[in-house]
């Protein structure tokens, strides 16, 4: 009895765990199917005539580190979509570079304690 939408991430399982071997990756955001590196800004919402909109999205996977740094942040996902979009990230790259870990800002950051 609930929703998932724009900016929601999920773990991948309690404690969350890597998708693979050849990545830390293990939670998935929620992200507009639009976002760099994915299908194109044409591809965000179908309109149908005298029907609602259907909006796209796309799963995005994230370090921890990642999911930790939009969980506390006070604007959450549009802050990692920000540095992301920033530093040219490709998202589905599963050995990309973490944004949360290569900001000046995260110097300061305690990550959360699990």
């Amino acid at each position: 009895r609930t929703w998932l939408g724009y900016g929601h991430s999920t773990p991948n399982g309690d404690p969350a765990e890597p998708y693979a071997g050849n990545t830390r990756m293990s939670g998935t955001l929620i992200a507009p199917a639009f976002y760099p590196g994915a299908l194109g800004e044409d591809f965000v919402t179908l309109e149908r005539e005298g029907q609602p909109p259907i909006h796209f999205y796309m799963l995005m996977p994230v370090y921890p580190e990642e999911m930790d740094f939009k969980l506390r942040s006070r604007e959450g996902a549009d802050a990692l979509f920000d540095r992301m979009e920033t530093d040219a990230v490709i998202p589905l790259n599963p050995q990309r570079p973490s944004v949360a870990s290569q900001s000046p800002w995260w110097k300061f950051w305690k990550p959360k304690q699990r």
